[in-house]
């Protein structure tokens, strides 16, 4: 009988400490969520930007007629990230 009541003491510990464990990963998941909410909308944004290249072409236009330097000037800075993404993509083995 004792070895029995050894086990049902350990489960309800055990089941207490999985419930502080739930209670802190909860508190953990909820302290990520507006980084998650950033990421989601990025990830909106690019996927409606590859549905719709054609807007993303006429705000490139109208910004290159309003503003040029400033347009070309944001263009050669994002193609100098774009490049060293590729190279250090490359040189890492992570595209083929």
């Amino acid at each position: 009988m004792e070895r029995l009541t050894q086990i049902r003491l350990r489960r309800e510990r055990l089941i207490a400490h999985a419930a502080l464990q739930r209670e802190e990963l909860t508190r953990d998941v909820a302290a990520l969520s507006p980084a998650v909410r950033v990421v989601d909308r990025g990830i909106v944004a690019v996927a409606w930007v590859r549905a719709h290249p054609g807007a993303l072409l006429i705000a490139a236009g109208v910004m290159l007629v309003l503003r040029p330097r400033r347009t070309i000037r944001w263009s050669l800075r994002l193609y100098s990230i774009w490049r060293g993404y590729r190279t250090v993509t490359a040189r890492l083995g992570l595209r083929s």
